[in-house]
């Protein structure tokens, strides 16, 4: 029960070598322009391999999950929305499953421009769901109904376009106005770091309202699970998003706030020498990424086409 309650979130959540960055370089204190600059950067890495780290905080539960991510970019692509491979392979023990430690929940979550598809397969207490989509598919259906607004549904599916559309999509998201702020991330290797604050724009805060199907008023607060407010912190030296974190708040104007979810990214490699094969990127570990089920046909009618 409770790993599929964690899976929901992910699957509904707001919620994945480069010339140096110079300290002398001028943003003019401007958070969006340098959210902007770390973002082309992204585009720009032929491969990024990083462990991740993954806590999400739902209701008085904490759920940590840690693994790795591997992308890998492509000179071109099929479409215009995805534009790399990428592979999130994730773990995470469930307090339901104290009395079960041979039990290994898993997540697994593939994008292959190539392939136009994008693979999930879950393994939550023993019970194993693997199946596909195929984008293009998706985005042809979107383009004959004209319901353009829709594309932001496509674009939002776990994993499609990779680390930049992740940002992307954050950054369309959230209004970044505050000046980025000089910090360091302690540890065992310290780093410096700009964090950039950003709160939901009031467009994007209707639309997750009007989608949780929140009824305004004075006296209720948002839904806990929203993502009020974001923090990423980006590296000085190469603008990479080492951390995200996402906050709620009962109100927009509150002052108190409550972790939603917590990314980590560590021991992050970019432009390795090391090529990812490509296996990886239509495989669940030893089976082929075609055996699992399209489900192509019911995402086009779940999106109301």
């Amino acid at each position: 029960m409770k790993g599929n309650l964690f899976l929901c979130f992910l699957y509904s959540s707001c919620l994945f070598c480069l010339p140096c960055f110079s300290q002398s370089e001028n943003f003019s204190g401007n958070s969006d322009a340098m959210f902007s600059e770390a973002i082309e950067r992204i585009v720009k890495l032929h491969s990024m391999k990083a462990n991740i780290r993954m806590n999400v905080f739902i209701d008085d539960d904490e759920f940590t999950a840690q693994g790795k991510c591997l992308e890998k970019a492509l000179v071109a692509a099929p479409n215009d929305i995805i534009r790399s491979k990428f592979r999130l392979d994730l773990t995470f023990p469930l307090s339901s499953n104290a009395g079960s430690a041979d039990v290994v929940n898993k997540m697994i979550v593939l994008c292959n421009s190539e392939q136009n598809r994008v693979w999930h397969y879950t393994s939550i207490e023993n019970t194993t769901t693997q199946n596909w989509i195929n984008i293009e598919s998706v985005v042809n259906a979107v383009k004959r109904s004209k319901k353009q607004h829709h594309i932001r549904s496509v674009g939002g599916m776990p994993g499609l376009g990779g680390m930049a559309g992740m940002l992307r999509g954050i950054k369309n998201g959230y209004d970044f106005t505050d000046p980025p702020e000089d910090s360091l991330l302690k540890g065992k290797t310290p780093l410096k770091i700009w964090k950039l604050k950003g709160r939901l724009g009031d467009r994007e805060l209707k639309r997750l309202l009007d989608l949780l199907a929140w009824k305004e008023d004075r006296n209720t607060p948002y839904p806990s699970h929203l993502p009020v407010e974001v923090e990423i912190y980006l590296g000085k030296d190469d603008l990479f998003p080492y951390r995200i974190h996402y906050y709620n708040l009962p109100k927009k104007e509150s002052k108190q706030r409550t972790p939603v979810m917590q990314l980590v990214f560590c021991d992050v490699l970019l432009n390795d020498s090391t090529e990812i094969p490509d296996y990886l990127f239509s495989t669940f570990g030893e089976k082929g990424g075609d055996t699992g089920s399209d489900i192509t046909a019911q995402y086009i009618r779940s999106l109301g086409l």
